[in-house]
């Protein structure tokens, strides 16, 4: 598969370094518009560079990464399915569903797939406890608990730019950061009917939300909870903790998996030693699921079908995110996009 990769901010790297480890993948190129971002990626990685993501087409691409600003995924995108492009867009898919689902029926209508890098469904951790949930070992499910508590400093400015940005982000911690935790919750416990939650901003001095919670019940019947911020005073490891009736597991960032069973059994996984692979370097709250992702999405390119983590199940995970924006803004948080 012949790979370009659109926008050279902080993420592109972990494209290029995942292509590299995939058998069957080529980068052709990289492009963003900013000329100095663009050559000190070209610089960092020897790649061919173009200022228009157009170009990366016409050199070739017949897929590509979507690295850009949160806001610019829709028409971009859009604009590549009608050109016959495959698209792994970073998340979240979008700002808003309306342009989720315009972007859906693009590629839909292209026969072009549609990915998102939800790299944490890949993790050793996540991919075993998803084996324990379906194989019953965990009874059936009754409550899920996600915990995201990271540390950024207000006056980090270089890093929020456009992260900052409700128009270009689509909100904050629960949009752009905890969705990870977010997205796993409700890979692990099925789609979810309802969403009630507050947000504020508490400490950053941005746009966007820095400390979000929500209450969630899932189509099941079961009930989830949600805890995310950005004005921890240090970071702390991310959790999810999934009960059921008959085990409890408890999934730790990247690294990590405890079961207890109702018997007294117990099993404890850890995956720390993957974290150490010098092909890619990775810390534990990122894991490795990049590689994976990017192993799925071609060989769904190859084979016609949708990927793993594909545009209607991304679309899942925005729209909790915005059920709990419409609550928050009900109660005069207007610090998220809802429409």
């Amino acid at each position: 598969m012949r790979y370009g990769i659109i926008g050279c901010g902080r993420i592109y790297q972990n494209h290029v370094r995942a292509a590299q480890l995939v058998d069957g993948i080529e980068v052709v190129g990289l492009a963003d518009s900013d000329e100095g971002t663009l050559a000190k990626a070209v610089d960092e990685t020897g790649l061919p560079g173009f200022s228009d993501y157009r170009q990366l087409v016409d050199a070739g691409a017949e897929a590509v990464a979507l690295c850009l600003p949160h806001s610019a995924h829709a028409e971009v995108c859009i604009d590549l399915a009608k050109r016959g492009v495959h698209i792994l867009s970073e998340k979240p898919l979008a700002t808003t569903l309306d342009d989720c689902d315009r972007m859906i029926e693009a590629c839909e209508a292209a026969k072009v797939q549609l990915g998102v890098v939800f790299q944490h469904r890949f993790n050793e951790n996540s991919v075993i406890l998803r084996r324990l949930i379906d194989d019953g070992d965990l009874g059936d499910l009754v409550l899920g608990t996600a915990i995201f508590q990271y540390h950024k400093a207000p006056a980090d400015a270089a890093y929020f730019e456009w992260r900052g940005s409700i128009r270009q982000a689509g909100g904050g911690v629960l949009a752009n950061f905890g969705v990870h935790t977010i997205d796993l919750l409700l890979w692990l416990m099925g789609p979810a009917k309802a969403a009630h939650g507050f947000i504020g901003t508490l400490s950053m001095g941005t746009e966007i939300e820095d400390t979000g919670v929500a209450a969630v019940q899932f189509e099941s019947g079961a009930l989830g909870t949600i805890a995310a911020t950005l004005a921890s005073a240090v970071d702390f490891e991310s959790r999810l903790c999934i009960s059921g009736t008959k085990a409890t597991a408890v999934l730790t960032d990247s690294s990590a998996l405890e079961v207890q069973r109702v018997d007294g059994r117990s099993a404890t996984y850890r995956f720390d030693g993957l974290l150490d692979d010098k092909a890619y370097p990775t810390k534990a709250p990122y894991g490795r699921g990049h590689i994976d992702v990017l192993r799925d999405f071609a060989e769904a390119v190859r084979d016609g079908r949708p990927p793993a983590s594909d545009g209607r199940s991304a679309r899942q995970t925005q729209s909790v995110i915005t059920k709990i924006y419409q609550q928050a803004n009900d109660h005069g948080l207007q610090t998220a996009r809802t429409t």
